[in-house]
């Protein structure tokens, strides 16, 4: 008989007159990975202090071990053996890997530290989950994967049963999140349990023995092993992929050529882009990125190749000023990094216009001309004075219409996809395609397929720095994307 490490039942949560959790059931078992599919993420929060913090609750109950623990006027908020691992690392980077598994736990009371024995039961975790991990290795240099299986180890050395895996594709790549799944069965098999939070369902779908589907604070549908099919999803998730791609200038001169580029982490690069065309490269290891961002925007120099942008070859001077050359860049959560939270919704909008080539100044007169014009795709969220008040769909708006605005010939998106949720996702397909049908290039740089697929024209595969594969449009719209990756995991 299965034994049960967490049940929710019938939990809900309101705070400041808002519903955060709905009614909400779940029950994991000892041994079982669950996943969690959350459709937006409202309520997604709320989830994890309960289950982790004991926060108060407004109706139901929940219990760890089959025990009470938590119910409506439960005061004490006692922390539960519950460890989230998430892309936000817990762990302290300045200090090495032992000491972040046995010091900094809570409950180590030794005055005097060996080291020595610290590093060897270090070595024989680690050496548990196939991962090469140095004890003496500061965290800050560690791999994700590295950190990872730090953050699982040090869990386990607290006492931790059941852990929380947060969105693990926003940040490991392919070939480390298979590698983290077969650690995450080995420690299934000796009794640990794990919720699964993932935005994908065939992320979730390839390590999970069931999931639920959560909405709203709420979860409206559970699946077994034997349900995890596409058509059980259907009424419950969007389709948003596009139906008539955009069209790019096809039989044109290459807008962006790699030729050949070395650095630290590229092995002999090489790819084309087309005026208006989607490119998605897809960085198998997580190490090619930072590299290809550093030459563009001047940072770096190849070690040998080149690279030609629009007919000349691109220097280190030309990166350097980025903006005036037609090149712009959208990064990782960019409502986050990008606004200005100080000005308002049309000056951020407007932030861009001197800055290009043949910039124009930005007069009182040119600024109400481009509220007029982009009141059409931006609403009434363009007259907003203070944007921290407005949702994460209008602050993608502003990140996306400011390039938009600026026009440039090409914008190199970073993880486009991290951290939405499947409605915001949806939108952010729209945004990139306006980008396209504007006559823009969009490079997408990401670790894990996720849903640019929707709105790219080519998919190029880059593992140990090189390019291993190519797939057009035409292939990767008639099959499933992750066969694509099947063989390149090992």
């Amino acid at each position: 008989m299965k034994s049960e490490i967490l049940r929710l039942q019938n939990v809900t949560k309101v705070s400041s007159g808002v519903t955060l959790l709905d009614q909400f059931n779940m029950m994991v078992y000892k041994g079982e990975i669950m996943g969690l599919l959350p459709l937006n993420t409202h309520g997604i929060s709320a989830f994890l202090d309960v289950i982790c913090q004991n926060t108060p609750i407004s109706s139901g109950c929940i219990y760890f071990n089959e025990k009470e623990k938590n119910y409506p006027g439960y005061i004490t908020e006692s922390p539960n053996k519950v460890y989230v691992i998430e892309k936000t690392s817990s762990l302290a980077g300045n200090l090495t890997v032992s000491d972040n598994i046995f010091v900094l736990r809570k409950g180590f009371k030794k005055y005097y530290i060996s080291n020595k024995v610290l590093k060897a039961q270090t070595k024989i975790l680690a050496e548990e989950t196939g991962i090469h991990i140095d004890p003496g290795e500061y965290v800050d240099r560690l791999s994700p994967l590295q950190c990872c299986v730090v953050e699982l180890l040090k869990g386990m050395a607290g006492g931790a049963k059941l852990f929380v895996l947060n969105e693990l594709a926003s940040f490991l790549s392919s070939v480390a999140l298979s590698q983290f799944h077969k650690i995450l069965l080995h420690y299934k098999e000796k009794g640990y349990s794990f919720i699964y939070i993932g935005s994908h369902h065939e992320d979730v779908f390839k390590i999970c023995d069931r999931a639920a589907l959560m909405k709203n604070g709420r979860i409206i549908k559970v699946l077994d092993k034997k349900e995890f099919l596409y058509e059980k999803l259907m009424p419950y998730i969007l389709d948003y992929h596009l139906a008539t791609p955009s069209n790019f200038i096809k039989g044109k001169s290459p807008l962006l050529e790699f030729d050949n580029v070395t650095t630290e982490n590229l092995n002999s690069l090489s790819f084309t882009m087309l005026p208006g065309e989607c490119v998605v490269l897809l960085d198998m290891n997580n190490t090619v990125i930072g590299d290809i961002l550093m030459l563009m925007n001047g940072q770096k120099q190849p070690h040998s190749g080149s690279i030609m942008f629009d007919g000349r070859k691109f220097e280190t001077r030309d990166g350097r000023k980025a903006l005036q050359k037609g090149i712009a860049f959208i990064e990782e959560n960019p409502t986050k990094t990008m606004l200005f939270t100080q000005m308002s919704y049309l000056d951020n909008l407007c932030f861009l216009v001197d800055k290009r080539d043949k910039g124009i100044k930005l007069t009182p007169k040119i600024k109400k001309s481009i509220e007029k014009e982009y009141y059409s795709l931006c609403g009434p969220d363009i007259q907003a004075v203070d944007i921290t008040r407005l949702s994460a769909k209008s602050l993608y708006n502003l990140v996306y219409y400011r390039i938009h605005l600026h026009n440039p010939k090409l914008v190199i998106l970073i993880q486009p996809f991290s951290g939405a949720d499947m409605y915001l996702r949806k939108h952010l397909v729209s945004l990139i395609d306006s980008l396209k049908k504007r006559g823009m290039a969009v490079l997408i740089l990401a670790v894990n397929i996720a849903d640019n697929l929707a709105v790219a024209n080519r998919l190029i595969i880059v593992q140990k720095g090189k390019n291993i594969r190519e797939y057009r449009q035409e292939v990767f719209r008639s099959i499933d994307p992750h066969d694509f990756l099947v063989g390149q995991n090992a």
